[in-house]
């Protein structure tokens, strides 16, 4: 049974094949006039795809040159921000070395203030040399109206009244 159906198929196949191959030889003239319409039909439609097909790949280039400069942009506007960065982080190292400088005056200056009072208290009228010898240049020429106000030849009203340190 399936062997005959085989066969079938096989002759129908065949005769199929051969009325195909029959027209193919000899179109008849309505025949070609209908391929040639619908061949240029075939162009056009094909054109137009061509030419929606380069839009929109001249879109998509465009789209991608336009991310380009945005991208470049966004670069730049990081490098700039990196050099801000690097330019603040150098800023406040600077300024923690000056904090560290000026916490070590005021503790130097803490301290001499604090013997200058115990100095002053005691009633003595010169400063201790220890505290006058830890004084650096700046520091001595600063003092020296001081000492000179400790000194017993001014007169009382011009003394300096050190009660407040």
């Amino acid at each position: 049974d399936d062997e005959k159906l085989a066969k079938d198929l096989r002759t129908t196949y065949l005769q199929l094949q051969e009325q195909n191959e029959g027209d193919d030889l000899a179109p008849g003239p309505a025949s070609e006039a209908d391929d040639a319409v619908a061949l240029n039909a075939q162009i056009l439609a094909s054109r137009e795809e061509v030419d929606l097909l380069q839009a929109q790949a001249d879109l998509v280039q465009q789209r991608i040159m336009t991310l380009n400069d945005h991208i470049a942009v966004k670069e730049s506007e990081i490098q700039d921000r990196e050099f801000q960065w690097g330019t603040a982080k150098g800023e406040v190292a600077f300024e923690e070395g000056e904090a560290m400088t000026l916490e070590e005056e005021i503790s130097v200056l803490r301290s001499l203030a604090l013997k200058m009072r115990a100095s002053l208290l005691s009633r003595s009228k010169s400063l201790p040399s220890d505290l006058t010898s830890a004084l650096d240049k700046k520091q001595r020429d600063a003092l020296g109206p001081f000492q000179r106000a400790l000194d017993p030849g001014v007169p009382h009203g011009k003394r300096l009244n050190w009660v407040w340190l």
